[in-house]
């Protein structure tokens, strides 16, 4: 079996063409964050709604088939989170 070659940068000419590109790919205005945007008093609008980030630790594998799954139906982690909550919070709800 043969081996890839792995990929290096060559000369230094390289390493500027890569940081220049960053640079400018960054630099687009769709690339900056707006003022303000991730602020608790400005929480981020997604499609008209304002949203919160939330985080948590789920297992590995349990993460790994959310991902692929919500990939495979073209779904947004938010959306399937979202969904995820409001069914476990109304549980909770019939249970009081």
């Amino acid at each position: 079996m043969t081996e890839r070659p792995k990929a290096t940068i060559r000369a230094p000419s390289q390493a500027h063409q890569v940081v220049v590109a960053k640079d400018v790919f960054m630099s687009t205005p769709a690339r900056q964050p707006e003022s303000g945007a991730a602020t608790k008093l400005h929480p981020r609008k997604r499609k008209g709604v304002a949203m919160d980030r939330l985080s948590g630790y789920v297992p590995g594998d349990l993460a790994a088939e959310l991902r692929s799954t919500a990939a495979a139906q073209r779904l947004e982690l938010s959306q399937v989170l979202s969904e995820a909550v409001q069914l476990w919070l109304a549980r909770q709800k019939r249970k009081r």
